[in-house]
């Protein structure tokens, strides 16, 4: 169980115990998703060697509330390497998005993390311009906020589980297009476009 005063830290020692019964993965790879008997939300660990670890914690009677905090946490962020796309604005974060920030979302994508927000404004040259405008897809667009930041940051569409994972479980377009990358690239199978939108539903 959790305390509930926001610190993991110490159940760290028994994520190896969780691990080991876990059948060993072809590619170097691991992602553990832990549920918690606790009163917090979620938090995800995200390090260089792909070892993500998310905690989602469960409340008795909490579902569906926390079953979205579990593929907010789990699925968006462990996987799927995804950023947040709201902002804290309103609890004291930022309101633009500072240069150390903007840094640290360019190391963050370098490495293939937070492909769905993006620092520029410009519709031609965001990661999801080949959906905007797409009849598959009217919801995608340019929406400013996201990455903690009311301006300077943009996502593809207007709602998504990573930007509300409180009443909304919906990963948008883009977001399901780079979840469905990643397995293809586990899988050891070639990612198409094609075969993304045969097989996608909205």
């Amino acid at each position: 169980s959790w305390r509930g005063d926001g610190h993991i830290d110490p159940y760290f020692s028994v994520i190896n115990s969780y691990l080991s019964i876990c059948p060993q993965p072809s590619h170097p790879y691991r992602f553990a998703s832990i549920l918690i008997n606790g009163y917090d939300r979620g938090v995800t660990y995200m390090n260089s060697t792909g070892a993500n670890f998310s905690f989602s914690c469960y409340r008795p009677g909490g579902w569906p509330t926390d079953q979205n905090v579990l593929q907010h946490e789990g699925v968006g962020h462990g996987f799927g390497c995804l950023a947040d796309e709201y902002d804290n604005y309103v609890s004291g974060g930022g309101y633009e998005i500072t240069d150390t920030e903007k840094q640290r979302l360019k190391s963050g994508q370098a490495k293939g993390w937070f492909e769905n927000v993006s620092l520029s404004n410009d519709a031609k040259q965001v990661p999801w311009s080949h959906l905007i405008g797409h009849p598959r897809y009217p919801n995608v667009g340019m929406f400013e906020g996201g990455f903690y930041f009311v301006k300077g940051v943009w996502r593809s569409e207007r709602e998504s589980i990573m930007l509300n994972d409180r009443s909304y479980p919906y990963f948008n377009a883009f977001c399901r297009e780079l979840i469905v990358r990643r397995i293809m690239h586990f899988a050891g199978e070639e990612y198409s476009f094609e075969n993304f939108l045969e097989k996608d539903k909205d």
